[in-house]
């Protein structure tokens, strides 16, 4: 409960791979960051798997709260960034 306080929001994105390497998911990551601190919210999260490669990217963005945890036998990490 106390991680869903402080990370209410929930931040999902998909690129295909030709679109990634261009700066698209960090903008997308910073307009989310935009709209979750206008309405009020003290931060936002994702979760993703611990060994994923997408985790440098959200680390690059900003995301540096981080909780690793286990789900049904598969090793996650929820990251988080405050706003």
């Amino acid at each position: 409960a106390e991680l869903t306080a402080q990370f209410p929001a929930h931040l999902h994105i998909n690129l295909a791979p030709a679109a990634r390497g261009r700066g698209i998911g960090r903008r997308l990551v910073e307009r989310f960051a935009g709209d979750v601190g206008r309405a009020g919210l003290p931060g936002f999260h994702v979760v993703t798997g611990a060994h994923s490669r997408n985790v440098s990217f959200y680390r690059r963005a900003g995301l540096d709260f981080v909780h690793p945890f286990s789900w049904s036998g598969t090793d996650l990490v929820l990251l988080g960034r405050r706003l």
